[in-house]
């Protein structure tokens, strides 16, 4: 778990992308604005799934930013999962109400990848 300090960098970006945003962006919820902060002032890699919300702040400060897909077609590709081990936690995240961009972790590489990863 990680925090920030108010008055910081960091907090100041928070507020704004939360309450106010600069001109042509939109307000974001507090998860979304708190992990871009933190990335954006320390570096490293964003994890998340809501690229309608935080897509324009990524672009914006040129994050590096990963999604559940990504993640889980990275274990495929290192052999720590199979196709179907990730359609079964791909539909499981789907049972727990997580949004996910397809039906089926084999739906998302064909729409990224087509038939060049199967």
């Amino acid at each position: 778990m990680e925090s920030m300090e108010v008055g910081s960098a960091e907090y100041h970006d928070y507020l704004q992308m939360t309450t106010a945003p600069k001109t042509g962006m939109r307000i974001i919820g507090s998860g979304e604005a708190a992990s871009i902060a933190m990335v954006k002032e320390r570096g490293g890699i964003m994890a998340n799934n809501n690229m309608r919300d935080i897509l324009p702040y990524v672009t914006q400060y040129g994050l590096k930013h990963i999604t559940t897909g990504d993640i889980l077609v990275e274990a495929m590709d290192s052999g720590i999962i199979t196709e179907e081990e990730g359609n079964v936690i791909w539909a499981n995240m789907l049972r727990k109400r997580r949004m996910l961009p397809t039906a089926t972790f084999s739906d998302y590489i064909k729409n990224k990848f087509g038939d060049a990863i199967l």
